[in-house]
């Protein structure tokens, strides 16, 4: 199981996907909506690595998406507001990866915040 380490190093890889990709857009004329629905999709995923090494710090390492909301929904380490903004989220990128739903700047910009709130409620994290 990746360690708690391993998990911070890829939401930051994360992270970084996400700031080029906005970065290749900002550089062309064409502002793809593919772009914005990838970089939801990495501000989802930077989450979930933090939401996993908080979980790791317990010696839990769910094996999906459900059992990832049980355990954020349960553990004290997870404020109701934490828990929150990890749905919102994971509903943006549910929106975009698998409802085809067109992403705009509106939705990158809350995608952004939700993470931004996330790690600031989670300990050792923010």
């Amino acid at each position: 199981m990746p360690s708690e380490t391993a998990h911070l190093d890829e939401a930051t890889n994360n992270k970084q996907m996400s700031r080029a990709i906005e970065n290749q857009i900002r550089d062309s004329d064409d502002v793809s909506v593919a772009a914005n629905n990838w970089i939801v999709t990495a501000e989802f995923y930077a989450a979930v690595h933090y939401t996993d090494a908080v979980l790791s710090q317990s010696g839990l390492h769910p094996d999906g998406h459900g059992e990832r909301f049980d355990l954020v929904n349960r553990r004290d380490a997870f404020t109701s507001r934490a828990a929150t903004v990890y749905e919102s989220l994971y509903d943006l990128s549910v929106q975009s990866r698998y409802e085809c739903s067109q992403m705009h700047a509106g939705q990158v910009n809350s995608a952004r915040k939700a993470l931004g709130i996330l790690k600031s409620e989670l300990p050792n994290v923010g």
